[in-house]
């Protein structure tokens, strides 16, 4: 889930000004310790992933699904071994 980018400097904006420490804005925002942590060494919305996915190469997949496109995800998943 992306949080916008109000809420994420409201967040930074209370502890900056030392109103709240980060474990209270933690609870009092429901988001985690990492996420807050991350955020507050850079604020800004990614857009890109940096990793690459690693599961199932896409050429093969789309060929799966050309060929088998009535399947469910469980039998797609038997047949490709993941």
């Amino acid at each position: 889930m992306t949080y916008s980018a109000d809420f994420r400097a409201q967040v930074i904006k209370n502890i900056k000004q030392k109103d709240m420490s980060i474990r209270q804005a933690c609870t009092f925002y429901n988001i985690s310790k990492s996420t807050l942590q991350r955020w507050l060494i850079d604020p800004s919305i990614q857009t890109t992933r940096v990793k690459a996915p690693t599961s199932i190469p896409n050429e093969a997949l789309l060929k799966d699904v050309n060929q088998y496109s009535d399947d469910y995800l469980y039998e797609r998943a038997r047949r490709l071994r993941f």
